[in-house]
């Protein structure tokens, strides 16, 4: 392995935060140890700081899957489609969304997923405030890759500030029932090219030490197979909870010139990205949408 990261030290970082977490609730609560553990579902980011900047005009997302998902029964999920008639704007929704229903019911997914198709989406969530409250109302979201491009657009600003850009999901996938758990037990980092410092969610505290050191140690080995420059250019990794100190797991001392970034892409060249139905599958797409 390339990465140079020792999963006890991990293991004790997480039961660092975990004691940091229950001093925190104790201070506040006076209910028994107990009662405290189960209120400890905070997630855990790890965060990790390059030494040089990607050449990144646009945001760049990288897709890493995690041994043990983020996800419960209870998270909330939405799912954006388009409409099943295309052409009659006053056309009711109920039927897009019926549709949608029977199908995710019918390739076996148990779970609860609220359907929102396109046109819903322009009538009732056109008012900032309300997008916000969208944007709020779930803790993930995922698109049909037919109306990805036009998603991003309609959401705006809210969705990716706070890193809920929909997921992509072919709805027409023979595996689609798997494609959904595999993308609901994965995470995503937006590499945006604006600094050295990002963070990602990798783990949350009701999980067991060793699966959430599992998890940290899987992201570790995605970003150093995935990130502009690899390896090397990573200068220190650190997790931490939302309120925690951060908790140092990695610092490099080579130097920032033996990293080596991709140099920035043509305007006709091909665009390489993740392929979010086929794990650790990569697409290349011309500038012709092919």
């Amino acid at each position: 392995s390339s990465v140079h990261v020792d999963v006890k030290q991990v293991v004790e970082a997480i039961k660092a935060l975990r004691t940091i977490e229950r001093k925190h609730l104790t201070k506040k609560s006076v209910k028994s140890l107990l009662e405290e553990d189960s209120q400890l579902e905070h997630d855990v980011y790890l965060q990790f700081t390059l030494k040089k900047i990607p050449y990144n005009k646009n945001a760049q997302w990288i897709r890493i899957n995690l041994p043990h998902s983020l996800t419960t029964e209870k998270t909330e999920v939405c799912l954006f489609t388009g409409d099943l008639d295309k052409k009659d704007k006053r056309a009711d929704s109920e039927l897009t969304v019926d549709h949608y229903k029977e199908l995710l019911a019918n390739v076996g997914v148990t779970r609860n997923i609220d359907i929102i198709p396109l046109r819903q989406l322009r009538t009732e969530y056109t008012p900032y405030e309300s997008k916000r409250n969208l944007c709020a109302g779930y803790d993930v979201f995922l698109g049909d890759s037919k109306v990805l491009p036009v998603l991003h657009r309609l959401l705006g600003k809210e969705f990716f500030a706070k890193n809920k850009l929909p997921r992509r999901i072919d709805l027409s996938s023979k595996h689609l029932r798997r494609d959904i758990e595999d993308t609901l037990s994965s995470t995503e980092l937006p590499l945006r090219g604006e600094g050295t410092a990002s963070s990602v969610k990798v783990a949350n505290l009701a999980m067991r030490d060793a699966d959430a050191a599992e998890n940290v140690m899987a992201a570790c080995e995605a970003l150093s197979c995935r990130l502009p420059g690899g390896w090397p250019n990573v200068l220190s990794l650190h997790i931490k909870t939302q309120k925690s100190p951060s908790l140092p797991l990695y610092m490099s001392f080579g130097s920032r010139n033996s990293v080596h970034l991709p140099k920035p892409r043509k305007a006709d060249e091909d665009v390489l990205g993740d392929l979010s139905t086929i794990p650790g599958a990569r697409v290349s797409v011309k500038q012709t949408g092919h």
